[in-house]
């Protein structure tokens, strides 16, 4: 006779209850599309707002772009951490993105 919970578990929730029972903790089970999904909107969210941060710059102070970022990190210009603030956004933006792919 052919085990139904084994098939509705394998197809609809992409485990077995074969795998499940191996499984001690149930949290731990998806745990790094999580970590990615969580990392990418970080990523994303502080580069997207790190970027507008340095366009208002650009626009208010325009004559201050080769100034230092602040006291604590006068080596990074403002137009140099507007473009890696963007880049930043864009590949947590492609994380999250995978992540909720991965998910589904």
């Amino acid at each position: 006779m052919i085990d139904l919970s084994f098939f509705l578990s394998k197809f609809l929730f992409g485990t077995s209850t074969l795998n499940a029972s191996k499984d001690k903790n149930p949290m731990t089970k998806n745990l790094k599309p999580i970590a990615l999904k969580v990392t990418g909107e970080f990523l994303f969210l502080f580069g997207l707002l790190s970027w507008v941060y340095g366009v208002l710059f650009q626009f208010i102070f325009p004559e201050w772009l080769t100034a230092g970022l602040s006291h604590i990190t006068p080596w990074i210009q403002v137009d140099t951490f507007t473009i890696i603030s963007f880049i930043v956004a864009a590949i947590g933006f492609l994380m999250w993105r995978l992540a909720k792919e991965l998910s589904n």
